[in-house]
């Protein structure tokens, strides 16, 4: 049996309420969303501003990265790009495997891998470590270092730390990188080179629970910078 027009009608007209209803409260949140992104705008703009720094001129690009995309962090096995949505690899090494003794160099570890990620049509980035922490290998200074400067080495509970701003634990490590940038400054392979100034070749000399123990050997924070 049909429902005569008069029936019908307010329920038409209670679901269009609704409907009007959803409408204004989707029309808000669009509202709130734009003017949060707005603040947010405005907020790194005045920051940028107060402390003097320029705006990224693309926000999401870096400037002047010529191989730009998603690079494998540790890549041992080589991922191959035709299965994951990569561009490079990247690999941490460790000072004391490249350079065994003062002025030989090894780069056999560095110029394998490079040449397979190479076959694989990636690009790749490196870092070079000195200290990785107690728990990832610890010291990868070489040796020969300290066998031929011991007051280049601290240490903190039985383990052995970098002194960073021992002038010898700092010219064989210059030494060191001017080795590295010789042979392969200007490979094509190359997207990037990582520095490491620290622990796990971070910004930070070592782990939380050690930085006593290398403020009592006379690391401050000026130090650490210079």
């Amino acid at each position: 049996m049909r429902q005569s027009e008069n029936t019908r009608a307010p329920h038409v007209v209670h679901t269009m309420a609704k409907r009007l209803r959803l409408s204004s409260q989707r029309r808000l949140l669009v509202v709130l969303a734009l003017v949060g992104l707005l603040a947010f705008l405005g907020g790194a703009r005045a920051t940028n501003a107060a402390l003097d720094l320029p705006m990224t001129p693309h926000p999401g690009r870096l400037p002047k990265a010529p191989y730009p995309g998603v690079y494998v962090f540790d890549d041992f096995g080589n991922v191959d790009p035709r299965n994951a949505a990569v561009v490079g690899g990247h690999r941490n090494f460790n000072w004391r495997d490249l350079n065994p003794a003062p002025n030989l160099y090894d780069w056999t570890l560095l110029d394998e891998w490079i040449d397979a990620e190479a076959a694989l049509g990636k690009k790749v980035g490196f870092a070079v470590n000195m200290y990785k922490g107690a728990d990832s290998g610890g010291d990868v200074t070489p040796d020969w270092v300290y066998d031929l400067h011991p007051n280049a080495a601290i240490y903190c509970d039985g383990l052995r730390v970098p002194r960073y701003w021992d002038p010898d634990w700092q010219s064989a490590y210059r030494a060191f990188l001017q080795a590295l940038a010789a042979r392969y400054d200007g490979d094509p392979r190359i997207a990037f080179l990582e520095i490491s100034a620290g622990a796990y070749g971070e910004s930070r000399p070592v782990e939380p629970g050690l930085k006593s123990c290398l403020k009592r050997a006379g690391l401050t924070s000026d130090l650490w910078v210079h």
